[in-house]
C-alpha cells in the first residue's frame, strides 16, 4: 500500500518514478489502478452503473466500451444486477476487472485470485496476459502461482531477499 501512495511509510521512503523523473504521490496515485479482496464496491449500484462511475474518473485501456468492459468481465447477464446480489467471486471479478481495464501504467494487485474459483483464475489469467502487457504489474500473494503469469523481480518479505 505504500508503494501506490495509498500509506505513508512509517520510516524510510518510496521514490516514484517515470523515466527516471521523480513523481508526486499525487501523480503516481493517478497512473496506477489497484486490486484487494477487501477494496470496498458500491454496493447499491448494478454492476453497469458502477462501470459508468469509474469511467467518469479514470478511462479505460484502449477507450474500451462500457459494453466491452462489461463483457471483458464475463458478467453480461448480471449487467443490471446490484453489486450486492454479487457473490464473493463476481465482486473479485469485478475488482480486478476494473483494475486491469483501467487506463493505467501501475497495477497493483493483492492476492488476485481470492474468492475465485477454477475457471475464474483462469478468466483472470487470461484478461492479465492481454490487458497488461507493457504496464508494471506488482501482485502480492502468499506464493500462489495462480495469481502472476511471469515475474521480473520476486521479491520475498519475509526474508528480505531480491
Amino acid at each position: 500500500m505504500v508503494l501506490t501512495g495509498f500509506m505513508e511509510a512509517s520510516e524510510g521512503s518510496v521514490l516514484r518514478s517515470e523515466s527516471g523523473v521523480p513523481l508526486e504521490v499525487a501523480d503516481a496515485a493517478l497512473k496506477t489502478s489497484i486490486a484487494t479482496p477487501y477494496l470496498e464496491l458500491y454496493e447499491d449500484l448494478t454492476l453497469i452503473e458502477m462501470i459508468e462511475f469509474q469511467a467518469k474518473f479514470r478511462s479505460f485501456v484502449n477507450n474500451i466500451s462500457n459494453a466491452e468492459v462489461i463483457r471483458l468481465m464475463d458478467l453480461e447477464p448480471h449487467a443490471n444486477k446490484r453489486i450486492s446480489h454479487f457473490s464473493s467471486g463476481m465482486r473479485q471479478r469485478v475488482r480486478l476487472g476494473l483494475t486491469i481495464l483501467t487506463d493505467s501504467s501501475i497495477i497493483a494487485l493483492d492476492e488476485p485470485v481470492s474468492n475465485l474459483d477454477r475457471r475464474a483464475i483462469e478468466w483472470y489469467r487470461n484478461l492479465l496476459g492481454e490487458y497488461a502487457l507493457n504496464r508494471t504489474v506488482v501482485v502480492s500473494t502468499n506464493h500462489n502461482e495462480d495469481e502472476y503469469l511471469r515475474s521480473d523481480i520476486a521479491f520475498d518479505v519475509a526474508s528480505a531477499k531480491i
